[in-house]
């Protein structure tokens, strides 16, 4: 295992545990260079890239959510879960995430009305070459 995996890989065992994105079924022998925050990642919704590509892990965003009759709260928008994926993504490697979960169809929508744990799962993608 060469230094830029062990970085990533001792990263997402420390961070996991108090954050909102978790790691699940990481292959770090399959992922990219750790990229730094803020880096661009292409997110896949309810399809998959085109181009070659592998799954190396997938991430679960966990937040309590505490929802009112006018829709779901502002803090579970899909921009703040798209944002934490792809910051966790970044740090691990990945060109880009592809999310398939009911529950983020319904962020932010007036028919998520309920209360409690929101879950939502996406799959970590690096590109290979040709």
């Amino acid at each position: 295992m060469n230094s830029r995996h062990l970085a990533a890989l001792l990263f997402a065992i420390t961070a996991s545990g108090c954050a909102a994105v978790q790691v699940k079924d990481l292959d770090q022998s399959k992922a990219g260079l750790a990229k730094p925050a803020g880096c661009t990642i292409e997110p896949f919704i309810k399809k998959w890239p085109e181009q070659k590509y592998e799954v190396f892990g997938t991430l679960e965003f966990k937040r309590k959510v505490k929802a009112t009759y006018q829709g779901a709260s502002e803090q579970d928008s899909r921009t703040v879960v798209l944002k934490e994926l792809s910051d966790r993504a970044c740090e691990l490697g990945a060109d880009a995430l592809h999310i398939d979960d009911p529950d983020y169809d319904d962020i932010g929508q007036s028919r998520s009305i309920f209360a409690g744990e929101r879950v939502i799962t996406a799959e970590l993608i690096v590109y290979r070459k040709e």
